[in-house]
């Protein structure tokens, strides 16, 4: 029989995938007249404000008071740094369908990766679900028709996103001291003070400021795109 917090659960992970599906759409339109980092820096400042004001309104609870930093520095920097550059980069220089072919191989790397590192050895059920679930990815690129750009670089950025997020979800299972909240809010902060200096610094290079500064407020498209990934791919998804 199934109980209602296995439902819950599958249900919570469909909405997930959901959220994570649509997100490399926005990534891929946006990114085509936005530069990465500006869209990566607003993305997390906005998901870090919204997070921080349901902390300060009690409505999550953080405490990072006693309990090991090591696992929570090194998640962080796999999951957002490491693994949005590789993601945002690699889906701007190449294809749609390449990168959705490869960064659904995301489950299987963390598969392994688990039961390498872990020593969990995962169940029929759940090598099937996984596999079912990227073959279902695979095939409907495919059947959409499959477009190759052969950018290496941009293929090396994906590879290095699946790998990042992997290794991420191998050591957040490790971060049992912290709850989800808490981990959510250090990589928020991780993201935000990372690619808004490196944001800055590009900008202020190329003169380019002012603009970066005001792009949600004179750029509609970017506004919904940081709205989309900032709370509803980030603040929801990860929480």
């Amino acid at each position: 029989m199934v109980k209602k917090k296995d439902i819950t659960g599958i249900a919570c992970m469909l909405v997930c995938q959901f959220l994570f599906g649509f997100s490399f759409l926005f990534t891929k339109n946006i990114t085509q007249t936005v530069a990465p980092v500006n869209l990566l820096s607003w993305r997390f400042i906005l998901a870090l404000g919204v997070l921080s004001l349901l902390a300060v309104f009690k409505i999550i609870k953080l405490n990072f008071k006693e309990k090991p930093l090591k696992p929570l520095i090194l998640m962080a920097l796999f999951h957002p740094v490491c693994y949005f550059v590789g993601e945002t980069v690699g889906i701007k220089m190449t294809t749609a369908s390449e990168s959705g072919t490869l960064i659904a191989c995301i489950p299987i790397v963390t598969l392994f990766l688990s039961s390498l590192v872990l020593r969990e050895k995962p169940s029929r059920l759940q090598t099937a679900g996984i596999l079912l679930t990227t073959l279902g990815v695979m095939v409907t690129v495919l059947v959409k028709g499959f477009e190759a750009s052969f950018q290496p670089l941009g293929y090396l950025m994906l590879l290095l996103a699946v790998l990042s997020y992997s290794l991420y979800a191998v050591l957040a299972q490790r971060a049992s001291a912290y709850t989800d909240a808490e981990k959510t809010f250090v990589m928020l902060a991780s993201g935000a003070v990372t690619f808004t200096l490196a944001a800055l610094i590009q900008n202020g290079l190329e003169g380019k400021l002012t603009e970066y500064l005001s792009l949600p407020f004179t750029n509609p498209d970017f506004l919904i795109t940081i709205l989309y990934l900032g709370l509803g791919s980030t603040v929801v998804a990860f929480s």
